[in-house]
């Protein structure tokens, strides 16, 4: 035990312990205190920013999924109204077809299958550039 207290004073008799020397273990104990104090400080400090890019991720993150949300919407909104409309204008186009054949005008029913042709062979997803999206914003990688 006697080496345990190499470098103090200690005569066991109630006082404290006391350096002899100069630069002893009272300083190594001081500055490892200080060390674990500055680590501390340093761990908060990196938790705290940490804390604060988690946040901004986040909110990043809030924000491109509501963009896509509603470009999502736009785009079913799109198709819905698109096909609802090329069902309609085709089945106005059989009709027409129907009373030309009925009335026995054959050029009017070429006229009319030639244009019902036109429509279905059109890509109803043709006038979809641009709805939705905004061209203007970075591209994030999506």
């Amino acid at each position: 035990m006697k080496g345990l207290f190499d470098g103090f004073d200690n005569d066991f008799s109630g006082k404290p312990l006391r350096e002899r020397r100069p630069g002893g273990s009272f300083d190594a104990i001081s500055e490892g205190i200080g060390t674990v104090v500055s680590a501390a400080a340093d761990c908060y400090k990196t938790h705290e920013t940490e804390k604060t890019r988690r946040t901004e991720i986040r909110s990043g993150a809030d924000e491109r999924i509501a963009r896509l949300r509603a470009q999502k919407d736009s785009f079913c909104k799109y198709t819905e109204e698109t096909f609802a409309e090329r069902r309609h204008v085709i089945d106005r186009a059989f009709d027409s077809i129907d009373k030309a054949l009925c009335q026995r005008n054959e050029n009017a029913a070429r006229d009319i299958l030639s244009f019902a042709n036109g429509v279905y062979h059109k890509s109803p997803l043709s006038g979809m550039r641009g709805i939705g999206y905004n061209r203007d914003e970075p591209d994030d990688g999506f």
